[in-house]
């Protein structure tokens, strides 16, 4: 897949954190259409993972262990 200057822009915007298509697309100046198959697309090929942290001290009566 050719990651094209659009699909830079989408995933820094992934970056902080997930945005709906439509603040995507709004703060790109394109349409809904355009930024979610390019989403899709980028996860499908295996170049994108959205994933979610955890912040480990706002859980309560949990340890974090690191080996």
């Amino acid at each position: 897949m050719k990651i094209d200057e659009i699909n830079l822009s989408i995933i820094k915007h992934l970056r902080d954190g997930r945005k709906s298509f439509k603040k995507i697309a709004d703060d790109l100046s394109l349409s809904e259409n355009t930024v979610r198959p390019r989403v899709n697309k980028l996860t499908d090929d295996g170049v994108l993972e959205v994933t979610g942290l955890v912040d480990a001290e706002a859980v309560t009566d949990h340890r974090v262990v690191i080996v």
